[in-house]
Parts: structure tokens; C-alpha cells; sequence
């Protein structure tokens, strides 16, 4: 019944009706408790020490736990029911309820449980612009705690849209875009709100912070700039001096002229060693070499060969009396003065002999070599061996 038309209706009864009502509604009381005593309700002996954390649980408005899938409680169901019906509540009033709750998860560290709620309220589609901005600020600050920066900046703007001068807004939005290395805009948030919170330190230091890292970031680029055109620079005059050498370089696939993606090593031994200039003669070319073993399926690596340098130099270091012998020569065939040298004429398939005394530089821009790979090839074997006779047999 309505409140006020049962008010009404207690108004005009007489004296002997309301002490009627109120005998009848004293025995209908008497008669509910002993209902409950004979069915031996769990109430009639009220909470012990034993039972009150459980009795606690159990009761809707206590109950910090619901079992998923589990129907609730009527009087919990009515509660909620209540607070956000959008029959009974009106769109502010339903905005700040799911507020409420955001903050409440907020608080207990479940920050999706608090963005939903947050979210919730924005659908509600309220008209107070400050409640809005509101919900729109706790959900960035629940975003941040997950490292959702991006996230977090759109609800920083989204927010600042409704209420420019929104000071957690502003703070959140300034820590966002750090986060996210947009300095220019931090420090645009910040002197907007520099404008309309002067008092405000933190955000005079995420403008410092966002200066500092900004103009570091611009050294850097300028620094970056200035390495990629020496380096330019550099490439191009490594590029002149091979054409200068008239070595015959053999292109990748779909290049007309030089390049240096030709010149990158492809054996894996020489990867990431390129040609480049002496550091103790800028006019000198530095080659990584690889010397061929074939009776042995072998290989030799030579990171630094210069240009200039002479084979036998290099053999004696490697296979000299004061050098440790080869595991794979256990007949000890290889020392230098019995050893012959060739390169393949790729065009003519045939071997060339190369005199261990010429220089890495003669070889090189002999019209015969080609140039495959970025890396010089040298083939070696026993002088007067059966191998070599028979190796050398399959290019005649």
C-alpha cells in the first residue's frame, strides 16, 4: 500500500480501532516467532562466537563473495536492483552508482573490474560534463595501473574535452604522454594546465622532464643525421675506389651498376665484414678473404687482408714453422713454399695461378677475377699432389 494513503487511512480511524490493530498485530507477531521456534530456525538462538564470521557471509549485505553462476539472494537482488534501475535512478544518479563502484575496485586493486564500472556509468549518458570527466579520469588512472598508456591518453583527452581545466585529467595526461614519449604534447597539457592550476609543481616538472627528454631526443636525431651522411659519404668513396681498381664485381640480381648490397659477404665466416678503408692507410682497401682447401672441404678465414699485402705473408703466419699445424693436414703437406694458389675465371671455367708473392690488389683487378659474394676466394693446394693433379684436370 502507499505510504501516504495508509497514512490517511490510520488517520481516520477511531481510538478503539487502532487498539484493535494493535492487539491483532501483537498476536500475529507472538504467533510469527513461535513459527520460527517450533521449526527450530537458525535466528531464534542469534549469533555465537562460533558462528558470526559465517552468519556474516551468508547475510546480502555482508557477503563479499557470490558463487558465479549462483541466483542472488532476493534482498541482494532487490538492493541492486534498486541502485541501478533506470526506472528508479536517474542518468546522474546511475553514472554516480557505477562511480561508486569503480572507486571501490579502484581501491581493491581490480582495475578491469573498475574499468567497467567506469565505462558503465559513461553509458549512461549523463548531462553533468564534471561527472563525466570524472569517470573518464578514474578510468585513465585504472588504464594506467594496467599499462594501457594509449588507452589511458584518449580518456586524458576525452576528459579534458568535457572540463579543460579537470586537474587529474591534466596530471594523468601529462604522465601518459611521457610514458609514451609524446613530449610535445606533454608539454602542451602541461602549460594548458600550468594556465588554470599555477600552484600546481607536478605539472612544471613533467613540462622539465618531457623539455629535457624532447631536446635529447633531437640531439640524437642530429647526431643520427650526421653519422648517416658520413657514412654516405664514406659508401661513395668506397664505391669509387673498387671502380677505380677496375674490379670486375659481379651484381645481385637486377642491378645495373655497383652497389653496396654486392659487396656484403654472404659466406657465413664474413658476414657483418665488409670491405672498408685501412685505419692506418685511408687510401688502402681492407677484404675479408676466404682461402679454399678442397682436398680437405676446408676453409681459411681471413677477417682483415689489406690490399697491399702479399699471399706469402699471410700463408706464413698461418702455416709457418712457428704456427700450429692444421688438424685436418696430418701429413703435414701444407707449409707454404709447397703450396699453389689459384683463382677461377668464372667466365672461361678455368683456374688462374696466382704467385704467392703478387698482392691481394693485383689479383683482385686481374680482368679474369670476378668478384662474388664481397668476399675474394682463394683456392690452395699441395704443389705436385695426386689431388691437385686431378683438380686441376676437371677445368681443361
Amino acid at each position: 500500500m502507499d505510504p501516504r494513503k495508509m497514512e490517511e487511512a490510520m488517520k481516520n480511524l477511531s481510538a478503539e480501532e487502532r487498539q484493535a490493530l494493535a492487539e491483532r498485530m501483537d498476536r500475529e507477531m507472538d504467533e510469527y516467532m513461535e513459527q520460527l521456534e517450533s521449526s527450530g530456525s537458525r535466528y531464534m538462538d542469534g549469533w555465537s562466537e562460533d558462528n558470526w564470521e559465517k552468519e556474516m557471509e551468508e547475510h546480502p549485505f555482508f557477503s563479499t563473495a557470490i558463487q558465479e553462476g549462483k541466483e542472488l539472494p532476493p534482498l541482494l537482488k532487490g538492493i541492486q536492483e534498486l541502485k541501478y534501475s533506470a526506472d528508479e535512478n536517474t542518468p546522474e544518479e546511475l553514472a554516480k552508482n557505477y562511480k561508486e563502484d569503480g572507486n571501490f575496485n579502484f581501491k581493491c586493486k581490480k582495475y578491469r573490474f573498475a574499468i567497467a564500472s567506469y565505462t558503465e556509468g559513461l553509458k549512461c549518458k549523463c548531462s553533468d560534463d564534471l561527472l563525466n570527466a570524472q569517470l573518464l579520469t578514474n578510468r585513465a588512472a585504472s588504464q594506467f595501473r594496467l599499462k594501457n598508456f594509449r588507452s589511458s591518453l584518449l580518456d586524458c583527452r576525452m576528459a579534458l574535452a568535457k572540463k579543460s581545466d579537470h586537474l587529474k585529467a591534466l596530471l594523468k595526461g601529462a604522465e601518459c604522454a611521457l610514458e609514451l614519449k609524446r613530449f610535445d604534447e606533454c608539454v602542451q597539457i602541461c602549460d594548458k594546465g600550468i594556465l588554470a592550476h599555477p600552484e600546481e609543481a607536478k605539472l612544471v616538472n613533467f613540462r622539465q622532464i618531457a623539455i629535457v627528454k624532447q631536446k635529447e631526443i633531437e640531439r640524437n636525431q642530429r647526431r643520427e643525421a650526421a653519422l648517416q651522411k658520413k657514412a654516405k659519404v664514406e659508401e661513395a668513396k668506397l664505391l669509387a675506389a673498387i671502380k677505380a681498381r677496375g674490379i670486375n664485381v659481379v651484381s645481385q640480381k637486377g642491378q645495373s651498376d655497383l652497389a653496396l648490397d654486392s659487396l656484403e659477404p654472404t659466406h657465413p665466416a664474413a658476414l657483418r665484414k665488409r670491405v672498408h678503408f685501412s685505419a692506418l692507410d685511408a687510401s688502402s682497401l681492407v677484404w675479408p678473404v676466404l682461402f679454399l682447401y678442397p682436398e680437405h672441404g676446408e676453409t681459411d678465414f681471413v677477417e682483415e687482408f689489406e690490399e697491399n699485402q702479399c699471399f706469402a705473408d699471410h700463408l706464413d703466419v698461418m702455416f709457418g714453422k712457428e704456427s700450429p699445424k692444421a688438424p685436418w693436414d696430418v701429413e703435414e703437406k701444407y707449409v707454404p713454399e709447397q703450396m699453389n694458389l689459384f683463382f677461377e675465371d668464372i667466365l672461361n671455367q678455368k683456374l688462374v695461378s696466382i704467385n704467392r708473392q703478387s698482392t691481394l690488389k693485383t689479383v683482385l683487378s686481374d680482368a679474369r677475377y670476378r668478384l662474388v659474394g664481397g668476399t675474394p676466394g682463394i683456392i690452395v693446394t699441395v704443389k705436385g699432389s695426386k689431388f691437385e693433379t686431378d683438380f686441376l684436370g676437371k677445368y681443361k
